[in-house]
């Protein structure tokens, strides 16, 4: 989530530095110079690690397809000399040369750096989201301002759509001149560098701007707690209903849920869930005359069981155990609204607790496939797809369909690892960033996998047909097993 340019570099310490902008730009991963196999994001950036031998190759070939890919990426090496400086400053690539770190240890080094940070801004987020939710429900604005204050070791500024100071905290009161100068843009020259403003909107319209500056080194990190902050006051400044706070407090678990990993056990171990699965739900309704959200919380209270859920508006989607989901199956089945509107359901496969988002995704589709089905209640594995394509072939068609499957199968100590990755990756639609979250790996590793996959089986999934082929050999082969 927040290594940044600038981090990387304080840590390292390159001789030289070429193509490199905005240094609070983040990155988002590493790779090494012979495995990188798709083109880097335009929003993080990719490190490329490579000897000066390597860079010296490329140059010597700027029209090669390894040039085109690297054009978004950000080249990192050990050794530097006045020669290759000259030849990456006239060819245009970014570069860090002269990494204080033998090159033999250069990628590790970076990676280890990179995962660390991100596991400790996923573990921050959550926590702040915590803490300033229910600082929200006692301390109102100021308390809120407090608090944020302290996590990002600065001062905060709260002013109105005018520019007129609502209140301060911290150090804040000292630069009130400042954050209302970077507000209204006023040609002057502010004395505390670094001002973050974040625009505060209630009903479409901006209500208020919060104004912050950390003394911290990750920018990123302030920005992401100071906007988690600016949400909560809008709505504080929006209502007056402290259920507004209970809603945000409720999305911030359901979002550490979805993201899964350790976090989202210790949170489940709090709550004392000690189920290993949980399956996902997702509630809507075509009527309005049916308050969806407040419906699900008083069946869950019902039940027993904590309000793992949340609302948009359009949909109410969140997790529970099996034995409530037959509950909630059971009263949407039973409920009528006015003119007898019915409420729809759909509900995901029962998934580890780190594999959540997949079986929310699942439960969506099932939802979506409500109205075709017609049917109001509809789990993921009933989906005529399915039905049609698996429960109506023989044991021995079903063997037939998995078969497709027969050199993944073989493929020795890497099978599973291909199988898991491949139906992760169709079950994600195909999307890169998406599936390589759910597995936790870069997507240059997914993208090799992949394409390691598609030379076994000898399909292509950018074919409709072959993909088709595949997800309905992965599925027989999970029924067969």
């Amino acid at each position: 989530m927040a290594l940044t340019l600038r981090q990387l570099i304080t840590r390292f310490s390159p001789e030289s530095i070429h193509g490199l902008h905005d240094l609070d730009e983040t990155v988002a991963e590493v790779v090494r110079f012979d495995e990188l196999i798709v083109k880097g994001s335009e929003v993080h950036h990719t490190l490329v690690t490579c000897s000066a031998e390597q860079i010296e190759t490329l140059l010597e070939t700027p029209d090669s397809e390894q040039c085109d890919l690297l054009r978004r990426c950000i080249l990192a090496s050990s050794e530097h000399s006045p020669e290759l400086e000259t030849a990456v400053a006239e060819t245009g690539f970014a570069a860090m040369l002269g990494a204080k770190v033998p090159p033999s240890d250069l990628f590790t080094s970076l990676e280890t750096v990179l995962t660390n940070y991100l596991a400790a801004d996923d573990r921050m987020l959550t926590t702040a989201a915590r803490v300033l939710t229910k600082v929200a429900s006692v301390g109102g604005v100021e308390g809120v301002l407090n608090q944020l204050s302290s996590l990002i070791d600065g001062w905060a500024v709260l002013l109105d759509a005018h520019g007129q100071v609502l209140t301060s905290v911290a150090a804040g009161r000292l630069h009130i001149d400042d954050a209302i100068s970077v507000v209204l843009n006023r040609p002057v020259k502010v004395r505390y560098p670094g001002l973050q403003v974040h625009v505060i909107e209630s009903s479409g319209r901006t209500s208020a701007r919060l104004v912050i500056a950390s003394r911290g080194s990750s920018s990123y990190r302030a920005r992401s707690i100071a906007a988690l902050a600016a949400n909560i006051i809008a709505l504080m400044l929006r209502t007056t209903d402290p259920s507004e706070t209970e809603r945000l407090g409720r999305k911030a678990i359901v979002d550490t849920l979805v993201r899964g990993g350790a976090d989202a056990s210790e949170l489940l171990s709090d709550w004392t869930i000690t189920d290993s699965h949980l399956a996902a739900f997702v509630f809507s309704s075509k009527t309005k005359y049916t308050d969806v959200e407040n419906m699900v919380a008083r069946w869950l209270t019902q039940s027993g069981f904590p309000h793992l859920f949340y609302g948009t508006g359009s949909e109410v989607f969140g997790f529970a155990t099996e034995a409530v989901l037959a509950s909630l199956e059971e009263k949407t089945r039973e409920f009528r609204a006015y003119r007898d509107e019915r409420l729809h359901l759909g509900i995901g496969s029962l998934l580890p607790q780190a594999e959540l988002e997949a079986s929310l995704q699942q439960a969506r589709q099932a939802l979506s496939a409500t109205s075709t089905e017609d049917q109001h209640v509809l789990h993921f594995h009933e989906l005529s797809s399915m039905r049609h394509a698996l429960t109506h072939f023989t044991a021995s068609q079903q063997t037939l369909l998995a078969s497709v499957l027969d050199p993944l199968i073989h493929a020795g100590p890497q099978a599973e690892t291909l199988l898991e990755t491949l139906t992760v990756f169709v079950q994600y639609h195909g999307s890169w960033s998406d599936a390589s979250r759910q597995l936790g790996i870069h997507r240059q590793t997914l993208a090799k996998r992949i394409d390691l996959a598609e030379q076994l089986l000898g399909l292509s999934l950018q074919s409709a047909d072959d993909r088709a082929t595949i997800w309905l050999a992965l599925r027989s082969l999970q029924q067969a097993r």
